[in-house]
């Protein structure tokens, strides 16, 4: 226990108006990283030499504890050790004040606080000296990764103690810090919650594990609002345990209040609680003000009784928008008998747009078998305005599969709080796998006169294999489906395959790669959050370059500066196989999986999957399961695929080295099947097996050695006869392509070789 002084009743006595603040956590640091608070914030000493029983910082702080650089203190996340919420200015106030005696200053950034989240998004506070030497207040404001609000302020100085304060006001958005109780930093800029990572006394980084303090720590105190300038001032003199002593009844409400206005006349529930330890909390008749305060006014049967020490009353308010439009903002002044805050002002807010359509995010019809006839569904809209008719002017369709779905009525109009269906056919027109569109809506909803609507279908399929680049003469498609790739730049084939299985490979030199056209059903689903179909990629690959650049052998990347979509397979700068994805978030964002380490001039198989149903990524090495997780990715919905070059055009990273057998699934393979596909190939997987039109018919005229071929073809497909003696190397024979005719067509090789052993054929369809 920390000491307490006589002294305080005096110092009170002269104190403004106090905060209404409770300590929610009081690390003493006398003998260990316990909360004497309320014992229920305890911390544990992680890593090593963090030692107790180091001259304190005065004698109302007890004794202090060492920080080497090598440990730190860990206390478990907790909301109410970080509170408000994950949105810009989301932050609930706060204070956190210690007492810091650095043995380095300087050099490096070191944390003797760190409450820091950094997951796509950056949140919570942190407290550093810099590599200059000064004091420094971080926070994140739920801005993109790396946008940290850091303001700087006095130089700290080396084995001195000082006394460090930093204070969050949530309602004014206002953030301070103090050194030696007086105020360096005011600043308006907002918090956002840390919404998932450990609070950490003595270092940094989002687990605690860099920016290590070195120095003593002592007295540390959380409280849950703004401390005012008296107070910190206590707090350094006679200790965290000293108060400040709180408030009896104590009024607690939210403010802002957002309210969700109607456009006509409303009641809303505002609930006050009583944090005070032992006296009832009586609420007097409240009164409104601001620029549309004459639109509220009380219930007075509304108004809550004595409101016992921890308990919440709710009062209810009444709302008539008298024809107001546009942005609403009131206040609402609570008379009460809390002592510290006789009369609380509480923001509304909130904004009428009358009529107001309302609908869901999405809508994705049920999974659909194979073979399903058209479908029909009803897409549920509704005006939530409170008075005006919302008129819908126009509903259409776009998107990479719009004529697949049609819409067959809509509600011409729809009352105040009425509800009405867009019904919506698909039909498959005899295709397979996702199909994806867009619902367009044109109304008079003020806000928002036009609305687009993700929709989806998936409809089940035979054949998984969407794309097959065998890579062992061109980068032409021999799945049937006419994804053929372009080479550009510097890209040879006929090399030495992986195995047996694959025939030969294609290799890159750094300067060249393969790009495939852009089409939908190569990047299935949608630019939105988890909005991707299942697929797989299966490659094999040799790396001759294992470290000093990103190097990729599969890449659908769309970065376009407002969000990140798409699968990436890369061997890293520093030799590690990685999976990068986007999930469309912001530029930048890109979520990566670590496979393993790369080995180089070694053929390896590589697959990563996505399973759309269950938002889970896998990555096999070999043919065995290295990572499964649960993140989404969002589909590249405008750029190429590259086979040897990433970057959104291939540009970049470029590949060096050989790849082979690169087969795109459009399901999440299972372990079992990248398995046949590593063994056997991507031929060995694919149903009907490719080439998809198989030989009908194969004569040799033993009087001149022509071989005859003919085929079941379909009108309007051109198709090609390849021949080969080895299997891995082949040769097209016919220099005019062949034009199916719903019907058997024919070719003869009129020149094959004499002396060859074996001779084999093939037909395949063309561009």
């Amino acid at each position: 226990m920390k000491p307490l002084f006589l002294a305080l009743a005096l110092l009170s006595a002269a104190l403004p108006a106090l905060s209404p603040a409770a300590l929610v956590a009081h690390w003493p640091l006398d003998t260990s990283a316990a909360d004497a608070a309320g014992g229920t914030h305890h911390g544990t000493v992680t890593g090593s030499s963090v030692t107790f029983g180091a001259s304190g910082a005065n004698p109302s702080t007890g004794t202090a504890a060492s920080f080497s650089g090598t440990g730190h203190i860990e206390v478990p996340w907790s909301a109410s050790l970080n509170p408000g919420t994950q949105s810009p200015n989301g932050s609930g106030s706060f204070t956190l004040a210690f007492w810091a005696k650095p043995s380095v200053v300087g050099g490096s950034h070191r944390s003797p606080f760190t409450s820091r989240e950094e997951n796509g998004t950056v949140n919570g506070p942190i407290i550093y000296i810099e590599p200059d030497g000064s004091w420094a207040f971080w926070a994140g404001n739920n801005g993109p990764s790396g946008a940290w609000n850091a303001i700087k302020a006095a130089p700290a100085t080396a084995a001195t103690w000082t006394h460090v304060a930093i204070s969050y006001d949530a309602e004014t958005t206002t953030r301070k810090m103090f050194l030696d109780g007086v105020e360096v930093i005011n600043q308006v800029i907002g918090i956002s919650a840390n919404s998932s990572r450990n609070f950490h006394i003595g270092s940094g980084s989002d687990l605690g594990t860099a920016f290590n303090w070195q120095g003593e720590l002592d007295d540390v105190g959380f409280w849950d609002n703004a401390l005012n300038d008296a107070e910190i001032q206590q707090v350094m003199q006679l200790g965290v345990a000293s108060g400040p002593v709180l408030p009896d009844p104590r009024l607690a409400v939210i403010s802002p209040q957002v309210l969700p206005f109607n456009g006509g006349q409303q009641q809303f529930v505002i609930a006050v609680t009583n944090t005070g330890l032992t006296k009832n909390l009586i609420l007097t008749a409240p009164t409104f003000s601001g620029a549309n305060g004459a639109n509220f006014s009380a219930i007075p049967v509304a108004i809550p009784g004595p409101i016992a020490p921890g308990a919440t009353g709710t009062l209810r308010i009444a709302f008539d928008a008298q024809g107001s439009t546009g942005d609403i903002e009131a206040t609402l002044n609570l008379h009460s008998n809390d002592p510290a805050d006789p009369s609380r002002a509480v923001t509304l807010r909130g904004s009428i747009y009358d009529p107001q359509l309302t609908n869901a995010a999405t809508y994705a019809f049920p999974k659909l078998p194979l073979g399903s006839g058209p479908q029909t569904a009803r897409f549920a809209i509704r005006n939530s305005g409170g008075s005006h008719l919302l008129h819908l002017d126009a509903v259409s369709l776009s998107g990479p599969h719009a004529a697949n779905f049609t819409v067959d009525s809509f509600p011409a109009s729809l009352e105040p709080g009425a509800i009405g269906d867009i019904v919506i056919s698909f039909d498959r027109q005899g295709g397979d796998g996702l199909f994806s569109a867009w619902l367009e809506i044109l109304s008079d909803d003020a806000l928002k006169p036009a609305v687009s609507i993700p929709l989806q279908a998936e409809v089940a399929f035979v054949n998984p294999l969407l794309a097959w680049w065998p890579l062992d003469n061109d980068a032409e498609d021999a799945s049937g489906n006419g994804y053929h790739g372009i080479v550009v730049n510097a890209v040879t084939f006929q090399e030495a395959g992986a195995t047996l299985s694959t025939g030969s490979s294609a290799a890159f030199d750094g300067t060249g790669h393969i790009d495939v056209p852009y089409s939908p059903n190569l990047a299935p689903g949608l630019s939105t959050p988890n909005g991707s179909g299942s697929f797989t990629v299966t490659l094999w690959a040799k790396p001759t370059d294992t470290d000093g650049d990103y190097h990729a052998a599969f890449t659908s990347r769309e970065d376009s500066g407002t969000s990140v979509n798409g699968p990436i397979l890369y061997n890293t700068f520093n030799g590690r196989w990685e999976y990068w994805a986007g999930n469309h978030g912001p530029s930048g964002t890109w979520n990566p999986l670590d496979l393993g380490a790369v080995v180089g001039n070694t053929w390896v198989h590589l697959a990563i999957s996505y399973d759309a149903d269950t938002t889970t990524r896998k990555m096999y090495l070999d043919g065995v399961e290295i990572v499964s997780q649960i993140q989404g990715v969002s589909a590249n919905s405008q750029r190429d695929l590259h086979l040897g070059g990433g970057g959104e055009d291939g540009n970049f990273f470029r590949w060096i080295g050989g790849l082979d057998d690169v087969g795109l699934f459009r399901k999440a393979l299972s372990s079992a099947e990248v398995e046949q596909v590593m063994r056997g190939g991507v031929g060995s997987l694919a149903n009907p097996p490719a080439p998809a039109f198989a030989i009908a018919s194969f004569t040799r005229n033993p009087a001149n050695g022509q071989v005859s071929l003919t085929w079941p073809s379909t009108a309007g497909l051109l198709y090609q006869v390849q021949r080969s003696t080895d299997l891995i190397n082949w040769a097209s024979l016919n220099a005019t392509l062949i034009p199916g005719n719903n019907g058997p067509a024919a070719f003869t090789d009129a020149a094959p070789p004499a002396n060859a052993l074996r001779v084999y054929y093939r037909v395949r369809s063309a561009p």
